[in-house]
């Protein structure tokens, strides 16, 4: 006897779960001519979500009726993942649809399995749609891990410098070199990790630092983030004071007594933070009456009107810690002072009248000197030439006026002045 049990194709209608966004496709043969099959969806369950597995559900296959027989020729699986919250953000492009095999216990990847990205939708080809636990995500992988520790040797203030060093250690079981491992301060700004030991593989724990770091003083909140290219991995968060450097104050004044109404500078330029942060300055020129901002200024200037010891006071901040630095300066009446005593209009009348005649001298030498020069001249250009003495025809030269042979003393009235110097220079010429 041979029984034949005729079965009738399926292949719609297409089974949706509109509240996960979960869609089935199935193409089988029952042995009813009304017969159906039946798609049950639940979410959570027994089993624990694998580390990989974004999305978890159960899908149970029921024929209608009950007692029907069947034979799937194929199944085609798809779940999205747009609205849902993820424990752990992964490669969009690695996922995949798994099923949990309970023989083995072990998460098995659909034969044929990708992903639609512009419709956020992961599907699977199956043989057949066995009763049991999907899965979307990247199964066939582990998650990094990483350990940080809250003790200085993790987290420190460099030597030499205002900045500070993180150290966070990175494993993967895969041997994953990671693709980036960030740290992010007050969960807005990010600083990149590199591998301490140029690692080449992080079977065992490696570390990764930074080291320029800038935090200002005060209460910071802090992680780390790796990927590995599979999965985008968050530490727990942790919590740091950083401590502040006051700022120090310079002033550079006068080093001696000064003079009421004098303008006095003061130089605070020489003030700075050791961590860096922008000082502010406030400045008193008075103790005796309270410590005062009378000026904010890096250069100021005063002027004190009465005499007495005064005591400068600098102030500056870094918004967190005041540094104050003093000047000791003693004023004096400024009539004391020899640069500052008045001159009288009488006495400048008096000084002026004076280089006025010192000018007036100059002048009156100048012209009387320059005409006794001119008759000098006319005189010395009367005696050019030479002369013969009347009494005994001696020829004598121009400027003497004693005959050296008579002693003939010369006079004009004795001669025709003319004449007898041609004549003289006429018998020279013979």
């Amino acid at each position: 006897v041979i029984n034949i049990t005729m079965l009738k194709r399926v292949t719609s209608p297409d089974y949706k779960d509109f509240l996960y966004d979960i869609e089935i496709r199935m193409s089988y043969g029952i042995s009813e001519a009304s017969g159906i099959g039946l798609v049950n969806t639940t979410v959570g369950g027994d089993i624990s979500d694998a580390p990989g597995a974004l999305f978890t559900c159960h899908l149970d296959f029921i024929p209608w009726p009950t007692y029907a027989s069947y034979r799937f020729e194929w199944a085609n699986v798809s779940i999205g993942y747009k609205d849902k919250e993820f424990k752990v953000r992964a490669n969009e492009e690695k996922l995949g649809l798994f099923y949990y095999n309970e023989l083995t216990s072990t998460w098995e990847k659909a034969d044929v399995s990708g992903v639609i990205i512009n419709e956020s939708k992961v599907f699977g080809n199956f043989s057949s749609l066995r009763s049991g636990y999907y899965a979307i995500g990247i199964l066939d992988n582990s998650l990094p891990e990483l350990r940080h520790r809250d003790v200085e040797n993790y987290r420190y203030k460099m030597i030499d410098s205002n900045n500070y060093k993180f150290r966070v250690e990175y494993r993967d079981v895969d041997n994953d070199i990671p693709v980036s491992i960030k740290l992010v301060i007050d969960n807005r700004t990010e600083y990149n990790l590199v591998d301490e030991g140029f690692a080449t593989s992080v079977l065992r724990w490696a570390f990764f630092s930074v080291t320029d770091v800038v935090l200002s003083p005060g209460d910071h909140s802090y992680y780390f983030e790796v990927d590995d290219g599979n999965f985008i991995v968050i530490s727990d968060h942790f919590h740091y004071t950083a401590s502040n450097t006051p700022p120090v104050a310079n002033i550079i004044g006068p080093t001696s007594v000064v003079y009421t109404g004098d303008i006095i500078l003061f130089d605070g330029s020489g003030s700075f933070d050791p961590d860096g942060n922008d000082i502010s300055f406030s400045w008193d020129f008075n103790s005796n009456d309270g410590i005062q901002k009378d000026k904010v200024d890096q250069k100021v200037d005063h002027i004190y009107y009465d005499e007495g010891n005064y005591i400068i006071t600098l102030t500056v901040s870094d918004g967190v810690d005041k540094t104050s630095k003093t000047l000791s300066i003693t004023v004096i009446d400024g009539r004391d002072n020899p640069e500052s005593i008045p001159i009288s209009t009488g006495l400048w009348i008096l000084i002026l009248s004076v280089i006025g005649i010192l000018i007036l001298a100059i002048l009156i030498f100048i012209v009387v000197s320059k005409r006794g020069h001119e008759e000098q001249s006319d005189i010395q250009s009367s005696f050019e030439g030479k002369w013969s003495c009347p009494e005994c025809e001696t020829r004598i030269p121009n400027g003497v006026e004693e005959c050296p042979r008579c002693d003939y003393l010369y006079d004009p009235m004795d001669f025709d002045e003319m004449d007898d110097f041609e004549e003289a220079d006429e018998i020279d010429e013979m």
